[in-house]
C-alpha cells in the first residue's frame, strides 16, 4: 500500500483531502505545520508529500527545501496546494523542483487523477531501481569472472582443497573432475615458483602470514600461466589457524605486456642513440630528474661520470636572456589542463664555457585529476641549424636592404621626373586653351602627348618594381564600371580623332550598377589595353569594347572584358612572350609605335592579383583581340548618392573671389598651380613648405589650402596636424587638399588620417581641382551659417532640446546619462584595440553612434566612428585604427567637456 503524507494547517482541507486519498485506498498520514510535515517525512519517509505553500512555523517552500538537504527525503515527490493558483507560488514551487500543484478548494477527480499519475511514476522508479540492483549484482559476478579471479579454501583436518569455476579455468581443468592432486599441481609450476609457494605456505600455516606472491606454471591444457596467489589464514572460535583461504588471479597478459614494454624501452634506448638526442623524466612530486647519461654526452658535452652537478640547478645553465622566458612556459603548460606537448628553444651553457643552441620538447604526464605530475622530455642540439639561420637572416636583411634601396631610388627618381612632367603637362594645357596657330597647336599637342607617354612609362616602372616586391595593395572603393569604361575612353578623345578610329562600346545591362574594386588598378588595366589599341591600329581602323556579365552570385560578378581592334596584329609565335617584360615583336616596332613593353607585363600581374585572367587572340595584318575576366565584389550599399559634378562652365565659384594659400617646395609647381588659381578667378599666396604655410594662415584669412606633401622642414602632413590641433578655429577649420603624385589609397587614408579633407593627383586635372575646391568652401559656408560669429564649439545640442518640449530636467537627466555611459564606450574601444577584438570593437563603435547625432557631433566625428566600424568589421586597414581611434578621443574630451558646461547651465536654471 502506497503511503501519501498531507501537511496543511487547515483542518477541513486536510481531512477532506485525507479522506478522498483513503477511499481511494491509499495510507494516509497527517500534518499541521511544515515542521511537523518534515519530522512525519523523516519518520514515515511516505512515497508522496501534498503541501500547502503559506503555513506557519515553516511553510512549504521552506518544508520542501529542507527536505531536499536531507538524504532519506531528498528523493520524495512533492505536489503543492496553491490558492487561486497564483503564479508567483505556482512559478517558485516548480523552479523549486516540485513534481506538480494543485488550485484549492481541491476537485476530487483532479487530487484522483495528479495523485495517481505520481505514485505511478513513483512506483515505475522503484522497479527500475530493483531491476538495475540486480543487473549490478550480476555485472559484479561477471566482472569477476571476466578479470579472471577465483576463489579457493584449504582445510587443514581434511587435507582438502575447494575451487571456483574461474580457479578451474585458470588451471585447465574441469570442476566436475574436483581439484587435482598435490603432487600433480606442484608438478605445474617452475622451480622458483614451486619453491616460492611452499615458503609461503608454510609461513601462512606455522604463523598465519598472509602471502600474495607471482606464480608461472604450464596448466592441464599445457597453456603457460602467469598468476597471482592471494592467501589469508582461516581461524576456529579458539583464534586456532584450521586452513587457510584467498583468491587467485591470472596476470599472464600483464606480464605479456610488462615484457613488450621492457622490449619497447629497450627499442626506444636504441633509438635515442640514433637521433642524439638527450632523454629527461621530471617528477614534479618528487623534484627528481632522471637524465640519460650517455644522452647528455653526446647533446652537451658532460662527461658521462659526472653529467651535471649534482645539486645544480637546472636553470643555472639556461642563458639569462631565455631563464625568465623558459620558466613562464613551464609554469603555463604545467598548470593548463588542455596543453600536454610543448617545444621551446634556449640557449645553454656547455662545459666548454660556451653557450649552444637546444631545443627541448616533450609531453606532460597528468593524474585524474588532471594535475601535472611528471614531465618527460628530449633535448636537441641545434647550435648548426641555428647558425645557419643566422646567416639566412642576415642574407635575407641584406637583401631587404638592397630592395629598400632600389624602392627609395625608384620613388626619388618618380618625384625628380614628375615634378618638371607637371610643370610641362600643366603648362601645355594652359597654353593648348590661348589662342595659337595651328602650327603651335600641333606643336604644343605633340608636347602633351610625349609628356603623358613619359607618364605612364614612370607609372608602368614603379608598378612593375611594387608587384615584384609584394607590395603592391589591391584597394577597396566603389565604382561604376561602366562610368570608370568611359571615363578612360574620354583620355583618348584627341587621339581617337587624329588617327579618324571610329569606336563602337556595347556593355551588359544586367552589370550592377554599383561594384567594388581598386579602381586605380582596373583603371590602369584599361589604359593599357585600350591605349595598345589606338596605338597599334593605323589611320582609318577601328576600336571595339564589349563588357559582358559572365557570372554572379549574391556577393560578387565576374566580368568578361573585350577590347578588339584592327591594328597591325601579333604573329602566332610571338603570342606566348606578350605578357612577359619588355616584350615587343620585331625590331622596329618600339621604334615605330614607342613604349616601354611593359604594359602587358603590368596588366598580366595586375588581373592575376585581382584573381582574374586574361587571353588574345591575334593574326598579322588583321587586328587583335584582347578578352580579360575580373571578379569584383558587390557593393553592400543599396543606394550611394553621388556628388554633382561642377564643371569650369558651371556658376562656379562664391560672389567674391577665392583667397588660396599654395604649400609647394618646387617653384614650377607653385607657379602652375597659381596659374591654374588665376584662370579660375581665385587669389593666392605661395609658401615653400609647412612651416612658413602656417605663419602665413595665422596672419591671413584663407578660404582653402592645396598643400604638397613631400617639403623640407616641415612636410604637408606634419603641417595638417599642426593647423588642426594647434591652431583655434575658424583657422583649424580651414579646407585643405593635398596634391600629391602617390594616389594609393594607403596615401590617401594617411592624408584623411591627419585631416586634410580631399586630395588630387599630378599632374593636376583642372576640373577635378576645381570641384573640389568649390565643394569644399560651399561646405564650409554651410556650416559657417550655422555657427555664431567666434563660436568654436563642437557640439550643437539643437536636436535634444528639441525633444525636450521646455523641459530642463529632461535635457539635464540626457547630459548626465551621456557623460556616464559615453566615456565607458570609449574606454571598451580602446581595451578592444589593446586584445585585437575586432569583433567588440566595431560594437563598440556602433553603440556610440546614436549618442553622436544626439549631441551634434560635426560630420568629421562621424566619419571617424563610421571608419572604425567598417575597418574592424571588415578588418581591413587596421593599422589606421589606433590613430583614428586617438583622434575620435581627443573630439570626444572636447564634446565632455562642453557638455559639462551645458550641464551646469542647466542645473543652475532648474534650481532657480
Amino acid at each position: 500500500m502506497f503511503k501519501i503524507l498531507i501537511v496543511e494547517d487547515t483542518l477541513a482541507i486536510r481531512e477532506e483531502v485525507c479522506d478522498i486519498l483513503v477511499l481511494e485506498g491509499y495510507e494516509v498520514c497527517q500534518a499541521a505545520n511544515g515542521q511537523m510535515g518534515f519530522n512525519v517525512a523523516l519518520k514515515e519517509l511516505p512515497d508522496l508529500i501534498i503541501s500547502d505553500i503559506l503555513m506557519p512555523k515553516l511553510n512549504g517552500f521552506e518544508m520542501f527545501e529542507k527536505l531536499q538537504k536531507n538524504k532519506k527525503t531528498k528523493s520524495i515527490p512533492l505536489i503543492f496546494l496553491s490558492a487561486k493558483g497564483e503564479k508567483a507560488d505556482v512559478r517558485t514551487g516548480m523552479n523549486a523542483g516540485a513534481e506538480d500543484y494543485l488550485v484549492k478548494p481541491v476537485n476530487t477527480d483532479e487530487l484522483i487523477t495528479v495523485v495517481k499519475r505520481k505514485i505511478e511514476k513513483q512506483q515505475l522508479i522503484k522497479e527500475n531501481l530493483e531491476k538495475l540492483v540486480k543487473e549490478n549484482e550480476y555485472v559484479l559476478k561477471e566482472a569477476g569472472r571476466m578479470a579472471k579471479i577465483g576463489y579457493w579454501e584449504y582445510l587443514n583436518e581434511t587435507d582438502t582443497t575447494s575451487w571456483s569455476k574461474t580457479v578451474h579455468l585458470i588451471y585447465g581443468t574441469e570442476p566436475k573432475d574436483g581439484v587435482p592432486a598435490k603432487v600433480n599441481l606442484n608438478n605445474r609450476y617452475n622451480e622458483a615458483s614451486k619453491e616460492r609457494l611452499i615458503k609461503a605456505n608454510s609461513a601462512l600455516t606455522l604463523h598465519g602470514t598472509l602471502y600474495d606472491i607471482e606464480l608461472e606454471l604450464i596448466n592441464f591444457k599445457n597453456e603457460k600461466r602467469w598468476i597471482e596467489k592471494v592467501g589469508e589464514p582461516l581461524y576456529n572460535r579458539k583464534k586456532e589457524i584450521i586452513g587457510s583461504r584467498g583468491i587467485i588471479r591470472c596476470i599472464t597478459s600483464i606480464k605479456i605486456n610488462q615484457e613488450e614494454l621492457r622490449q619497447s624501452n629497450e627499442r626506444y634506448e636504441l633509438a635515442t642513440k640514433a637521433t642524439n638526442d638527450a632523454l629527461w623524466d621530471w617528477d614534479l612530486l618528487t623534484g627528481k630528474v632522471y637524465r640519460s647519461v650517455d644522452g647528455f654526452h653526446r647533446v652537451f658535452g658532460f662527461d658521462k661520470k659526472r653529467p651535471i652537478e649534482k645539486d645544480a640547478n637546472w636553470s643555472d645553465y639556461v642563458h639569462p636572456e631565455d631563464k625568465g622566458r623558459i620558466a613562464k612556459l613551464l609554469k603555463e603548460i604545467t598548470e593548463s589542463e588542455d596543453q600536454n606537448n610543448f617545444s621551446f628553444e634556449y640557449g645553454f651553457l656547455a662545459p666548454t664555457g660556451d653557450y649552444k643552441y637546444i631545443n627541448d620538447r616533450g609531453f606532460i604526464v597528468r593524474d585524474k585529476s588532471g594535475k601535472a605530475i611528471r614531465i618527460i622530455g628530449a633535448a636537441s642540439n641545434i647550435t648548426k641549424r641555428e647558425e645557419n639561420k643566422n646567416e639566412l637572416i642576415l642574407a635575407k636583411e641584406q637583401a631587404e636592404e638592397l630592395t629598400d634601396f632600389k624602392d627609395q631610388f625608384l620613388a626619388h627618381m618618380s618625384h625628380e621626373i614628375r615634378t618638371p612632367l607637371n610643370g610641362i603637362i600643366g603648362f601645355t594645357k594652359i597654353l593648348l586653351r590661348d589662342k595659337t596657330t595651328q602650327e603651335q597647336k600641333h606643336q604644343l599637342n605633340a608636347i602633351k602627348t610625349s609628356s603623358d607617354i613619359l607618364l605612364v612609362v614612370v607609372n608602368d616602372i614603379l608598378d612593375l618594381a611594387k608587384i615584384e616586391a609584394g607590395k603592391m595593395i589591391l584597394e577597396k572603393t566603389e565604382l561604376k564600371f561602366n562610368n570608370l569604361v568611359n571615363s578612360v575612353l574620354s583620355t583618348f578623345e584627341l587621339r581617337l580623332g587624329e588617327k579618324e578610329q571610329t569606336l563602337e562600346t556595347k556593355f551588359d545591362k544586367d552589370i550592377p550598377k554599383w561594384l567594388v574594386g581598386d579602381t586605380i588598378r582596373i583603371n590602369q588595366i584599361l589604359l593599357n589595353l585600350i591605349g595598345n589599341a589606338i596605338k597599334f591600329t593605323e589611320i582609318g581602323g577601328s576600336i571595339g569594347i564589349r563588357v559582358n556579365l559572365l557570372s554572379q552570385d549574391e556577393e560578387k560578378v565576374v566580368l568578361k572584358v573585350n577590347i578588339s581592334d584592327t591594328g597591325i596584329g601579333i604573329p602566332r609565335d610571338e603570342l606566348k612572350n606578350i605578357f612577359n617584360p619588355f616584350a615587343q615583336y620585331g625590331n622596329n616596332t618600339a621604334r615605330k609605335y614607342g613604349g616601354s613593353g611593359l604594359g602587358l607585363n603590368i596588366v598580366k600581374q595586375l588581373l592575376d592579383l585581382m584573381h582574374g585572367s586574361i587571353t588574345v587572340k591575334s593574326e598579322v595584318a588583321v587586328g587583335s583581340d584582347f578578352t580579360f575576366t575580373l571578379p569584383l565584389m558587390k557593393s553592400k550599399k543599396t543606394h550611394i548618392k553621388t556628388k554633382k559634378t561642377i564643371s569650369a562652365d558651371d556658376a562656379l565659384v562664391p560672389d567674391v573671389p577665392l583667397y588660396i594659400l599654395i604649400v609647394d617646395d618646387i617653384n614650377i609647381n607653385r607657379f602652375l598651380a597659381q596659374t591654374i588659381l588665376n584662370d579660375f578667378g581665385f587669389k593666392s599666396d605661395v609658401a615653400d613648405n609647412g612651416k612658413i604655410a602656417i605663419e602665413l594662415l595665422e596672419k591671413n584669412k584663407y578660404d582653402l589650402i592645396l598643400m604638397d606633401l613631400q617639403m623640407p622642414e616641415m612636410n604637408g602632413w606634419e603641417a595638417t596636424e599642426y593647423i588642426r590641433s594647434k591652431m583655434k578655429a575658424p583657422k583649424s577649420t580651414i579646407p585643405i587638399i593635398a596634391l600629391t603624385a602617390d594616389v594609393t589609397k594607403k596615401n590617401a587614408d594617411k592624408c584623411t588620417e591627419v585631416g586634410m579633407d580631399a586630395y588630387v593627383s599630378k599632374p593636376i586635372n583642372e576640373k577635378e581641382l576645381l570641384n573640389k575646391i568649390v565643394s569644399l568652401v560651399k561646405e564650409r559656408k554651410k556650416q559657417d551659417v550655422k555657427k555664431l560669429a567666434g563660436d568654436s564649439k563642437i557640439c550643437n545640442l539643437d536636436y535634444l532640446k528639441s525633444h525636450a518640449a521646455n523641459n530642463p530636467k529632461f535635457v539635464t537627466e540626457m547630459l548626465q546619462l551621456i557623460l556616464k555611459q559615453t566615456p565607458l564606450i570609449t574606454t571598451q574601444l580602446k581595451k578592444c584595440l589593446a586584445t585585437s577584438d575586432w569583433d567588440g570593437l566595431q560594437k563598440s563603435a556602433h553603440k556610440i553612434k546614436p549618442t553622436l547625432d544626439l549631441i551634434g557631433l560635426p560630420k568629421e566625428v562621424k566619419i571617424l566612428v563610421e571608419n572604425l566600424e567598417e575597418f574592424a568589421n571588415e578588418q581591413i586597414h587596421l593599422d589606421l585604427i589606433p590613430t583614428k581611434l586617438k583622434t575620435l578621443e581627443k573630439m570626444l574630451k572636447q564634446a565632455y567637456k562642453e557638455l559639462a558646461e551645458e550641464l551646469a547651465k542647466e542645473l543652475k536654471i532648474i534650481k532657480n
